[in-house]
């Protein structure tokens, strides 16, 4: 019986916490993957990296905007403004840092495993990120930049 609680209580608390939290990406061409927050402010969920698993910096090379073409990835914004609508999240924009290009976003809770899915004209790719728990986020938190700072790197657009 209080194994059924305990199920029961966590599941009541992944639910509650909704999409916020730590996640991992999947790797990327390069084998690399990176740490994530998504937040949320003001009724909408914002997503940004603020560590590579490998400990390497990246930078915004391919942005179209040459201003930020040599700013670091840690601590930008580049997921914005998903709005929560039942049990998913739409209506939103994901900015691909390996072209350049931004796309419109949604995203689905499933368990410990956030679906993005990232569409042009009704084309896209489904993005898989895995939900870290405290232990695993730990090594990398002395990475995360203050929310203030990332939050003045949400788009306008």
């Amino acid at each position: 019986m209080k194994k059924v609680f305990l199920s029961l209580a966590m599941g009541a608390f992944a639910f509650a916490q909704g999409i916020c939290g730590y996640y991992i990406l999947e790797k990327n061409d390069k084998g690399n993957q990176s740490i994530v927050e998504v937040f949320q402010k003001d009724g909408k969920y914002y997503a940004y990296g603020f560590a590579n698993t490998d400990g390497s910096v990246s930078y915004d090379v391919n942005n179209p905007d040459e201003k930020l073409k040599n700013r670091p990835l840690s601590g930008a914004v580049f997921m914005w403004g998903l709005v929560k609508d039942g049990d998913e999240y739409d209506d939103g924009k994901i900015y691909n840092n390996a072209n350049g290009k931004t796309y419109s976003a949604s995203a689905k809770l499933e368990g410990d495993t956030l679906k993005i899915r990232a569409t042009v004209w009704g084309f896209g790719k489904t993005l898989t990120w895995k939900r870290l728990s405290d232990e695993q986020v730990a090594p990398y938190l002395d990475k995360k930049p203050d929310l203030q700072e990332v939050i003045a790197t949400i788009p306008t657009k």
